[in-house]
């Protein structure tokens, strides 16, 4: 879902930049995106370790039109974010797209995005829905498949307020570790 959601955003605002409308980019970056993701997943059924997996075309699917709901409404934008959290070891180096063992993917719920929340130092503080799973790049391990609730800080936030509006942007899509208080379910 995440990389769906990640590449449709992506996309849509490399179309934006092209100079189509929010709208076109948006969409375009949605229909772009499930069709790159839908076109790995096809080859993926001539392999004989994965093969096809419709569970993947369809939560695929799902991140790209997450990516297009936020990305046309601007007030949803403002309260939801789909990020992941890496934090690399030693012992497999740095991997972002593969290695599950050391990631995280959550749904933030910005304090900021809602106009009812006053308190100035409320508005930095997000609450954390997450998914990981762990063992399973061992079979030796016991695998898990976790759930979590969390509170974290809205880096973004505070990264936008100092005018570095690239590290916000970024912080949209990224959870730096260390930066929330997690309760797996």
């Amino acid at each position: 879902m995440f990389s769906g959601y990640v590449t449709g955003r992506a996309l849509s605002s490399l179309y934006g930049s092209w100079g189509y409308s929010k709208d076109k980019a948006a969409l375009y970056g949605a229909l772009s995106s499930f069709g790159i993701l839908s076109f790995m997943e096809a080859g993926d059924s001539f392999s004989a370790q994965y093969g096809f997996s419709y569970e993947d075309f369809i939560i695929n699917g799902l991140g790209s039109y997450l990516g297009y709901m936020l990305e046309t409404n601007h007030d949803l934008d403002r309260k939801i974010d789909l990020r992941i959290e890496y934090k690399p070891s030693a012992d497999n180096g740095i991997d972002i797209f593969t290695d599950y063992e050391n990631s995280k993917y959550l749904v933030a719920l910005k304090l900021d995005g809602f106009s009812s929340i006053r308190n100035k130092y409320l508005k930095y503080l997000e609450r954390h829905l997450g998914y990981y799973t762990r063992g399973y790049d061992d079979i030796n391990k016991q695998k898990e498949r976790n759930i979590y609730v969390g509170l974290g800080l809205n880096l973004s936030k505070l990264f936008r307020e100092k005018s570095y509006k690239k590290t916000a942007t970024f912080l949209n899509y990224y959870q730096a570790p260390y930066t929330s208080v997690q309760i797996k379910l």
